[in-house]
């Protein structure tokens, strides 16, 4: 069987909702329920890897 290898959570959430549609990482954070500071270390960890 053969292993599937996820995007980063981070990743998946700025290429699908923050670049194509411009909006905020605090809008983002906003709409699904968690602190922009929160949804911001999750963006900055793929910067730092």
């Amino acid at each position: 069987m053969s292993m599937h290898n996820p995007p980063h959570p981070g990743k998946f959430i700025r290429e699908i909702y923050i670049s194509p549609f411009e909006i905020s990482v605090r809008r983002v954070a906003n709409s699904l329920g968690v602190s922009p500071s929160t949804l911001n270390k999750l963006n900055l960890c793929i910067v730092s890897t």
